[in-house]
């Protein structure tokens, strides 16, 4: 039974045995929670796939009708992780892809703080720094950008002159932040459609 076969089922007064009137909608009503359930499920795979498949969360809240990527963020999170199916389908869950970047982002932060000639070394340190600082607490949309910034503001430091740790919390942070980020697709540059790869 496909998922608005099942909605329909579990809504419908009188659906099942409990007679007619008040007794069948309060009964119906008793079946919402579960039909509930099933459209957040719904809702979360749709969205993690729309993801994998490079849909950007500005995309993913025009389809939901919200008014910001901040808010279908929020919207996924309160979803929760992604269901065991999709798991074994190879999907992952976005809390899991933000946790990381979130710890790789807070590595990096200490590996910079025990490099006491990092500031002297490189002439972005104090930006890369309050770039990585300001990213620790931020919402996942706005961690993912922020380390992206970092990211690029360091990509200037030559690593030969970086500590092994500083470039060991650098590539960490680098590859957390290339899961947490799907692969972009393709556009055409005249009407920006996406395009076959």
């Amino acid at each position: 039974m496909d998922a608005p076969d099942e909605l329909s089922r579990l809504i419908a007064p009188g659906a099942g045995a409990e007679g007619s009137g008040a007794e069948a909608a309060l009964a119906a009503l008793g079946r919402i929670p579960e039909a509930r359930a099933l459209l957040d499920d719904a809702e979360r795979r749709l969205i993690d796939e729309a993801r994998r498949q490079g849909a950007t969360w500005a995309q993913v809240a025009g389809a939901l009708a919200l008014t910001s990527r901040q808010a279908a963020e929020q919207r996924r999170s309160r979803l929760g992780p992604a269901s065991d199916e999709g798991k074994r389908a190879g999907g992952t869950a976005a809390g899991a892809e933000v946790t990381a970047v979130r710890a790789a982002v807070s590595g990096l932060v200490d590996a910079l703080d025990a490099d006491a000639g990092w500031e002297r070394r490189f002439p972005r340190a104090a930006l890369a720094r309050a770039t990585l600082r300001a990213a620790l607490p931020a919402p996942p949309g706005a961690l993912l950008d922020l380390t992206a910034q970092a990211l690029d503001d360091v990509a200037g430091a030559a690593p030969a002159r970086l500590p092994r740790p500083v470039r060991t919390a650098l590539d960490r942070l680098r590859r957390a932040t290339r899961e947490a980020r799907p692969a972009p697709r393709k556009t055409d540059a005249l009407d920006r459609r996406p395009t076959a790869p």
